[in-house]
């Protein structure tokens, strides 16, 4: 789904690109003592953009602000809302955020945490690279063909052998045909059994859902894979790692067990998909549960 909002005017500083703290937000009026737990994981840093990972645990809300630059926020773990103008929209899975510089947003992040690759880019070095594009309100796509293409763009920006310019060639193309893309179509009445039945830990079988539902289990994995953006497997081992996290934060169970727990194979499996979709293994995540600093919106 992609949404629309309006633009707050606040013009773009030169340096680094800073989270503001005054001015009208979703939730109100934000203050430099506002904190919350998290951190951020550099990715890469250039001259005129930047990407780091933002790691947020459950259940908080980050008051409204706004960057400098214009920044590009793509899901990777968990579910999260923006807020912006008169709309809240939840994202998980394969989706992106588009905020032009100076608008005002909010963010509230659901019970099992949340994580984003995040994306800077000072317009000045995005039309440098070839890109003069208009961005004056933000957009969310959720799922479908941009969700796609926005794992695809965080991945490059994960990759340290991605040179500066293609970095920047890449993100521009994603820019280019994100803004040209039609709202989603509204879900069809059966996708919602789908996912009700891939939040049931118990185990989920695409030929059985199907059946439940009169369709071809075929018709049905390939027409999931075109709305949300990514397939069925890798919707539920992005639910997995979710509790994997959870569990990891909240109790010392052996990771063994949580492994189990959540429907890994085994402590093997487990890490090599976090690897995959965190970019880090479960006892370094159990580690940063421990030792995470709180720190302030402006970092």
């Amino acid at each position: 789904m992609q949404g629309r909002g309006r633009r707050n005017g606040v013009p773009p500083n030169e340096g680094e690109p800073q989270v503001s703290l005054t001015g009208r937000a979703p939730w109100g009026t934000a203050s430099a003592e506002k904190k919350f737990i998290g951190f951020n994981i550099p990715l890469r840093a250039m001259s005129g953009a930047m990407a780091f990972r933002r790691v947020t645990p459950e259940q908080q809300s980050i008051v409204g602000h706004s960057h400098d630059w214009i920044s590009i926020t793509i899901p990777m773990l968990g579910r999260y809302s923006e807020a912006y103008g008169d709309r809240e929209v939840w994202l998980g899975g394969p989706a992106a955020t588009l905020h032009p510089h100076g608008e005002w947003h909010g963010n509230r992040v659901a019970s099992l945490g949340a994580e984003a690759v995040a994306i800077r880019l000072d317009p000045v070095r995005l039309k440098l690279a070839g890109y003069d594009l208009r961005i004056d309100r933000t957009s969310c796509w959720n799922g479908g063909r941009v969700g796609a293409a926005a794992r695809r763009l965080a991945t490059s920006w994960s990759d340290e052998s991605a040179s500066e310019e293609e970095l920047l060639q890449k993100t521009g193309r994603f820019l280019v045909d994100a803004l040209a893309c039609e709202e989603n179509a509204s879900a069809p009445p059966w996708l919602g059994y789908i996912l009700e039945k891939l939040d049931d830990p118990a185990p989920f079988s695409t030929t059985e859902a199907a059946r439940d539902l009169g369709l071809h289990p075929a018709w049905v994995a390939r027409a999931y894979r075109r709305i949300m953006g990514e397939g069925i497997l890798e919707s539920i081992s992005r639910r997995r790692v979710d509790r994997a996290f959870a569990l990891l934060r909240s109790t010392d169970l052996p990771l063994a067990e949580i492994a189990a727990e959540v429907g890994f194979c085994d402590q093997s499996h487990m890490n090599r998909t976090f690897k995959a979709l965190a970019g880090r293994t479960p006892l370094q995540v159990r580690q940063e549960a421990r030792s995470s600093p709180v720190t302030s919106l402006s970092e």
